[in-house]
């Protein structure tokens, strides 16, 4: 709204809709030490060869290792990548708060043995990785049963207790939030579709899209056409990775699993400009706009020192337009100075 706002802070600001974005577990896989990410992409794919097989007296004997017999498929495999949720908690000034790092550890040591950075593989680290998420999981819920899950708040998957998105209590952030998803963004995070990653290829976008057509009953259909033509309105409507707005300042965090659908992705080849600059700092999801991030983060604190000189130019830009500083905010075009970021529930993947 360039007639409303004259400059503008975007940190972490997702601006590209798009219905699969497997690539939110990409930074994650990049970032997460390398011997946790090799095992558990190990073990995902033995597990999605197991799917692929249509063994079922084995895939049933890996969710009961798991403490998750009592779950489909598609719940189990969207399940056992609890912990990696919890990257999105992470910041610099505390950069181990997170179930990643504890699990990680657990996960690749054995006694006073450390694995490499090619993990212990699948046959080692399949009985760990289960062990661990039972222990994990209890901890959260008090225990692996399918109704201690279903009323663990810790413990909410798209499809297995996907009523927990019908609240329409005013309190309730989730209904929302998965609206936007649904209607207009996309943003779905499901495995990457050809395999390889820290999800499961057997949990996809048409998953995600049979979830908004059964938590919003009578307005989605489960057609993935639905899904897209709803997004390209979206995108036709905000220009996406095109837009052009002047004055907006835009940091990013390298460490974000948002970071593919912002300004600094790989394909948005977006330029950084005198009128727009383009930060891309060290930082995870919105870790720019920390006073104490910017302590301990060199590359936060140097945006800050950035943001610091470009602002007081551009306010002034505007007083020479003709609004003297006492008039500022008092017309219809009176400045103002916005931060924006795309704030996100900690679960981030249903």
């Amino acid at each position: 709204y360039p007639g409303i706002f004259w400059a503008a802070y975007a940190s972490s600001a997702a601006v590209q809709p798009k219905i699969d974005f497997w690539q939110y577990w990409s930074t994650i896989e990049q970032h997460m030490p390398a011997n946790c990410t090799a095992d558990v992409k190990a073990v995902v794919s033995l597990i999605d060869g197991v799917l692929d097989s249509g063994n079922q007296t084995r895939m049933t004997e890996i969710k009961t290792q798991f403490g998750l017999g009592s779950l489909g498929t598609l719940d189990f495999v969207n399940t056992i990548n609890i912990p990696f949720r919890t990257w999105q908690t992470l910041q610099p000034a505390s950069a181990r708060n997170s179930l990643v790092y504890p699990f990680c550890d657990a996960l690749e040591t054995q006694g006073s043995q450390v694995a490499s950075a090619e993990g212990w593989g699948a046959q080692i680290a399949l009985p760990k990785y289960a062990e661990l998420f039972r222990t994990v999981i209890a901890s959260l819920c008090g225990n692996t049963t399918t109704e201690a899950l279903q009323a663990c708040d810790s413990f909410v998957t798209i499809g297995f207790n996907a009523s927990r998105y019908a609240s329409t209590d005013v309190d309730s952030d989730l209904r929302p939030w998965m609206w936007t998803l649904c209607n207009e963004a996309g943003w779905f995070q499901p495995g990457p579709p050809n395999g390889g990653g820290i999800v499961s290829k057997h949990f996809n976008v048409q998953a995600w899209a049979t979830f908004c057509s059964e938590a919003f009953p009578g307005t989605f259909t489960n057609s993935l056409t639905e899904f897209q033509a709803r997004v390209d309105v979206t995108l036709q409507q905000y220009n996406g990775w095109n837009t052009m707005a002047n004055r907006v300042f835009v940091v990013n965090g390298r460490r974000d699993p948002w970071l593919e659908v912002t300004l600094s992705a790989t394909e948005a080849n977006a330029a950084s400009t005198d009128i727009r600059p383009i930060y891309l700092t060290n930082g995870f999801h919105g870790s720019d706009i920390s006073h104490a991030n910017a302590v301990v983060e060199p590359s936060i604190g140097e945006v800050w020192n950035q943001a610091l000189t470009t602002f007081p130019r551009w306010v002034s830009e505007f007083e020479r337009r003709g609004s003297a500083a006492s008039e500022v905010g008092s017309g219809p075009f009176g400045l103002v100075v916005v931060v924006t970021s795309v704030t996100l529930s900690l679960l981030a993947v249903f």
